[in-house]
């Protein structure tokens, strides 16, 4: 929904400028409804996963453009959850295309915790009412007026409309929830809950996967990411390699002089090389 060049001009791909980069080509697609038909599947795995792939296939019918076969998947924050879901369902909706690799950098890996440690904060209930939106959307069983609590409606009504919100409207939000929950009910006992549920991602991939994320990230906290791996880790998935960086948050872990880009290029070129991966498990 939201992307870099709205919000941080100074926040780049880690392949944009430099080494090893220079030889990637970045295929970064919309997803639908984006300037197009359709309801946007914010959080909806299967939905950007399509997208995704949809846009690689794509960009190997660009004329004059001579790509190679492989292709490795990167996704940041909302993109490390479409990353995942990419990871899951390749083989199945794409067996055309030849992916050596998933990274998904401070990505949304359980979407109940989520929406549980962010719902009392007005960005927090921003971002809620973007995924409430596309669940009531796609799904008949979520629907938006008996989710939100009453009072709350109009204003988050407008919050859903917008990537980055004004800071009138945060305002507004804050003064209008007084700290507390957008939601009518516990998200882990509702209907909204059981489709968030659904669209939790595993690491049951047939390719090596590296999850990272800010030890500092003030978005989604670590502590949610490190859980996720631990379960994934305990299921036998264990093709996983899990790294923290000490000290970055959500946005700054992606720029210098975190360590990550860089070390997101070296594992892409091992990926691209056929080189096993590690495991951290």
């Amino acid at each position: 929904m939201c992307s870099f060049d709205v919000r941080r001009r100074d926040v780049r791909h880690p392949g944009s400028s430099g080494g090893a980069g220079e030889r990637m080509v970045i295929v970064a697609p919309d997803y639908v409804g984006m300037g197009t038909e359709g309801d946007t599947p914010f959080l909806i795995g299967t939905g950007q996963a399509h997208s995704s792939l949809d846009a690689l296939r794509a960009a190997y019918q660009l004329p004059d453009v001579t790509l190679a076969d492989q292709a490795v998947v990167w996704g940041h924050s909302q993109g490390g959850h479409a990353a995942l879901w990419t990871g899951l369902i390749a083989e199945d909706y794409a067996p055309d295309l030849a992916i050596e690799g998933v990274s998904a950098i401070s990505p949304v890996t359980d979407p109940v915790s989520l929406v549980q440690s962010i719902e009392h904060s007005a960005v927090g209930s921003v971002l809620v009412s973007l995924g409430l939106t596309a669940y009531s959307n796609t799904y008949d069983d979520v629907p938006f007026d008996d989710t939100i609590r009453p009072g709350a409606h109009v204003m988050i009504r407008e919050a859903a409309e917008r990537c980055v919100p004004s800071s009138a409207l945060l305002a507004s939000i804050i003064a209008g929830t007084g700290g507390d929950s957008i939601l009518a009910e516990d998200v882990g006992g509702s209907g909204f809950g059981d489709r968030l549920r659904e669209n939790t991602p595993s690491a049951e991939m047939p390719f090596p996967l590296l999850v990272a994320g800010g030890e500092a990230d003030e978005v989604i906290s670590i502590a949610i990411t490190e859980s996720w791996v631990a379960d994934q880790c305990a299921a036998g998935f264990d093709d996983l390699d899990f790294r923290v960086y000490p000290g970055f948050g959500h946005l700054s872990v992606l720029e210098v002089p975190s360590a990550l880009p860089e070390e997101l290029i070296i594992w892409t070129e091992e990926r691209f090389s056929g080189e096993p991966g590690l495991s951290t498990c």
